[in-house]
């Protein structure tokens, strides 16, 4: 066996040497080996004890390790620790409701457990079970109230004495013992049988027929129109219709009017009026109008939509019978007795 004590005599070897045989043994206050390739080995299994062990850079080891003592592990939160193996033993903490696992900014994510015993639950969102569960508390704290395990047993069951049913509005019958029952009341478009309440419309309204629009006649009447009709296609109106606006639109292929006449600017005691079609432009068109300063028919290329007068580029002219003063325009034509006049103003 060779034994080199370090203290008395500092030695320091350099370059390559070997220390062999049955033992060796190093003693010192500091035994440092600075090659990177240094390895102790041995083939059997050897004992030995550090005041203390310093390894720097990374460390492999190999076998079972069993460590006494406290243990710490990692100096920084920016340390990491991955754990490759199963557990085989329980993870108890050192004293009672002192520690904890995660924190209200490192969540874990999933736990799957198989039973949860535990003085206090807390959750920010729902508690949900796949199965029918069963549990006891003492008590559960809800949004609505606070319940004992009873409590919440006899809600949950709907126990408990009713002292009274009232019939309100509508209904009639209830009472404070035994079986009661509630009936519906029949009124005004309401319409009771057995097993089925049903709405009569003609409590309340006249004249009923397929098709009819319905008017109102005071607040509680109705009244199907004879002369208003809608088939889902077609609107008739038989009679008069008023329509106030602005702008009447129709949008139809072609219009038809039945009627002789057609009497335009009823509105108003004077002014222009006539026809425009619109030739392209927006709100725009051609007219031909009358021209109640000229008292005569014109022409306009450009009349809006919203104009109330024309200016005429063009007036047209008239056959008369009559040298009425209304009459003598420009381009007008009288016939009589076998000669034509040309009225020039």
């Amino acid at each position: 066996m060779a034994l080199i004590d370090s203290k008395q005599l500092n030695p320091k070897f350099t370059g390559s040497f070997t220390l062999s045989g049955s033992s060796q043994t190093l003693v010192g206050t500091k035994v440092e080996f600075t090659n990177a390739n240094v390895k102790i080995s041995g083939s059997a299994t050897s004992t030995g004890s550090f005041g203390r062990l310093d390894v720097a850079g990374n460390s492999s080891l190999v076998g079972n390790l069993t460590i006494g003592g406290n243990i710490t592990i990692g100096d920084a939160d920016s340390d990491s620790i991955s754990i490759n193996a199963d557990l085989t033993s329980n993870i108890i903490p050192n004293a009672d409701s002192t520690y904890d696992i995660g924190s209200s900014s490192k969540n874990w994510r999933l736990g799957y457990i198989e039973q949860v015993a535990a003085t206090h639950v807390t959750a920010s969102g729902n508690i949900s079970g796949s199965v029918i569960s069963t549990g006891s508390f003492g008590q559960l704290v809800l949004s609505g109230g606070t319940f004992t395990s009873a409590s919440l047993a006899s809600a949950v069951a709907r126990e408990g004495d009713i002292t009274g049913v009232t019939a309100g509005n509508g209904l009639t019958g209830g009472g404070s013992s035994g079986g009661v029952s509630l009936a519906v009341g029949a009124g005004t478009g309401i319409d009771v049988s057995s097993g089925a309440v049903a709405v009569d419309v003609s409590d309340f309204m006249t004249n009923g027929s397929n098709n009819r629009i319905v008017t109102a006649t005071g607040t509680d009447g109705m009244n199907a129109e004879a002369n208003l009709t809608f088939d889902g296609t077609t609107l008739t109106v038989a009679g008069n219709l008023t329509v106030n606006g602005t702008t009447t639109t129709v949008n139809t292929t072609n219009t038809l009017v039945t009627d002789r006449f057609m009497f335009l600017n009823s509105g108003s005691s004077t002014g222009d009026g006539g026809i425009v079609v619109s030739n392209g432009i927006p709100n725009s068109g051609s007219a031909f109008a009358f021209d109640d300063s000229a008292n005569r028919w014109g022409f306009s290329g450009s009349v809006g939509q919203s104009d109330s007068s024309i200016t005429p580029d063009a007036y047209a002219s008239a056959v008369v019978t009559s040298d009425a003063a209304y009459y003598r325009k420009n381009g007008n034509i009288r016939v009589q007795s076998g000669e034509i006049y040309i009225y020039v103003e």
